[in-house]
């Protein structure tokens, strides 16, 4: 019997040709080697870090289009700066 570490091992590397895939690797996943793995990381990086919230993104600008604020924001983007990014104003109610 393997010990448990070696059963999760085995399991992550099974489902690494799917997440591969779901991730637009452009190599065969069944032909992987060592010397793909920074390739193979900058995939996954990029997957989980624009991918996974590109669809919450998309729906956001559908619904700023959909009330009609969309063309605004583009045209005056100073207007939604300081409520994306830092800002050292303190925010104060009333």
């Amino acid at each position: 019997m393997l010990p448990h570490c070696m059963v999760r091992l085995f399991q992550i590397i099974r489902i690494i040709p799917s997440l591969l895939t779901l991730a637009c690797y452009s190599k065969q996943p069944t032909y992987l080697t060592v010397s793909d793995k920074g390739e193979i990381a900058e995939t996954l990086i990029n997957f989980h870090c624009i991918m996974k919230v590109k669809a919450g993104m998309d729906q956001f600008l559908s619904s700023l289009n959909a009330v009609g604020l969309l063309n605004y924001l583009y045209s005056r983007p100073e207007v939604m700066k300081p409520l994306i990014t830092h800002t050292q104003i303190t925010l104060t109610s009333g």
